[in-house]
Parts: structure tokens; sequence; C-alpha cells
């Protein structure tokens, strides 16, 4: 991760994390990598890629304490001045958002979990964009 001032007023980062948890996963998974890329302090892409040893289906979960609303084929959390915009850049199946009580919600809240679905299939690459952006009234 690196983080280069261009002004006083502005802030690059330049961001690439791609570790190999192929090794946690048990069959039918032969291989997973997530990688996230970002170029500036609002946009992350996070890409999953998987090869299965059979078709099966693939699901991005995102757990949050904020509110959630869908847009067209996107979902945002609403937190406290800001908003994240999650846009699948990949067919989604299926798409749900529900409460659960995790036991990790502060003082007795339930979070968020927010599925998205791909399709069957041996192999996945699934590149989900995320950008934090400024609340909307």
């Amino acid at each position: 991760m690196r983080f280069m001032p261009m002004s006083d007023s502005e802030l690059t980062l330049d961001l690439f994390y791609a570790p190999d948890p192929s090794a946690a996963w048990p069959a039918p998974v032969v291989r997973s990598r997530r990688t996230v890329v970002s170029s500036t302090l609002e946009v992350f892409e996070v890409t999953d890629e998987l090869e299965l040893t059979q078709p099966l289906g693939a699901t991005l979960h995102l757990h949050t304490p904020c509110q959630a609303r869908q847009e067209g084929r996107a979902w945002v959390f609403v937190g406290k001045g800001v908003e994240l915009l999650i846009e699948p850049q990949w067919s989604v199946a299926e798409a749900s958002f529900a409460e659960d009580d995790f036991g990790v919600g502060a003082h007795g809240s339930a979070y968020g979990h927010l599925q998205l679905r791909a399709a069957p299939n041996r192999t996945h690459r699934l590149m989900t964009r995320l950008t934090v952006r400024k609340r909307r009234e």
C-alpha cells in the first residue's frame, strides 16, 4: 500500500492486495484468490476468482451495521455522513439483504447481511466496485 500526497488538499492511494487462501478452502474449491485494487481513496475493486471441481454458485457476502437499499443493479450501505456504493461488475443471479443476529451488534442490534450470488459454474471471476461517497440526503 502506498500513500502519496499530490498537494496540500489531495492524497492518492495505490493499493494492491492479493493473498492466496486456496489451502484454507476444502473441496470442491481447487483455487481461490481475492484481489483488492485501488488507485484512489474512494474506489476499491474487489475481484474474487474461484476454480471448482464441479459447477456451483459463488456468493459475495457483505455485513454491515448500516441501513441498505438497492439502486438498480447496485446496493448502497448508508452510514453517518457517508455511503458505500456496491456495484457488481458481474451477472448477479440472486441478491438478498436481511438483518441477522450474529451476536456482534452493538447494544444487541442486528447486522445487515447482503448476499450477491452468481449462477453455477466451474470458474468464477467476480469483480465488485466499492465506492465511498458523501451521503445523499
